[in-house]
Formats: C-alpha cells, structure tokens, sequence
C-alpha cells in the first residue's frame, strides 16, 4: 500500500517515507526467508548447500514478484541485491559447496537488478495486483 500514488509524492515524501520503508522492506524480505537456512540445514539430511540454494531461489522469485507489483522499486530492489552481493562476497572460497552458494547469491542479486530496469516507472495497480480476488 504504500506504493500506491507515489508518483504524485514530491521529493520530501520520497525521501522520509517512501526511501526508508523500501529500504527496510527490501531487507526485511531477505532476513525473513534466509533466516531459515540454519533450522532448516540442521533438521534435513539434505546437502545444506542446497537447501540454502532453494531458500535463494524462495527469495529471488518473491524479490521479483514484489517489485513488479511495487512498479520497479529501486530502494526495495537495492535491499536484496546488497544483501545477495554480501552473501556472495561471504561465500567465496574453493569449497565447492560455499562457491555454489556465492554463485547462486550473485544470481539472485543479478536477477533482482534486472527485474528493476524491467519494472521501474510501471503504474502500480493495486486492485489488480495486492487485493485478494
């Protein structure tokens, strides 16, 4: 909801409200997904690797969809992607696991940066878009 009219705010609005929620927002979506991987790789005799590779992949399709309804968010959009570049930039060692892992965060962030110059400058529609059928 509140990227609903953001193209009539003027540049105070934009700077107070709409920058620090976005930024928040875009931060908040990756803690609360990739907050599982350690519950999730100590309880599953899975490759941990490849369950934080899926909990990626949970984030990037959620990061696209939210800024394709947001019309582009670039602050949202600027909150995965930092994000994603931290966990490649962590994850980069000749351990093929953790590099799989970097390789599949740059990806994400990747992705998520595209899906902004895809979106960015679309009217965000709400009825269509957030409201339950």
């Amino acid at each position: 909801m509140i990227f609903a009219g953001q193209k009539d705010w003027n540049t105070m609005d934009r700077y107070i409200v709409w920058l620090p929620l976005s930024l928040l927002a875009g931060w908040a979506t990756c803690e609360c997904i990739l907050n599982w991987s350690p519950f999730v790789t100590l309880q599953s005799a899975i490759e941990p690797y490849l369950l934080v590779c899926l909990l990626l992949a949970a984030l990037g399709a959620a990061a696209v969809y939210i800024t394709k309804v947001s019309g582009g968010n670039y602050a949202y959009a600027f909150g995965i992607v930092w994000a994603c570049a931290w966990i490649c930039f962590e994850n980069l060692s000749f351990d093929s696991g953790t590099l799989s892992v970097a390789v599949f965060a740059g990806l994400v962030a990747v992705v998520e940066a595209l899906a902004v110059l895809k979106f960015n400058g679309k009217e965000v529609d709400l009825k269509k878009n957030l409201l339950p059928k």
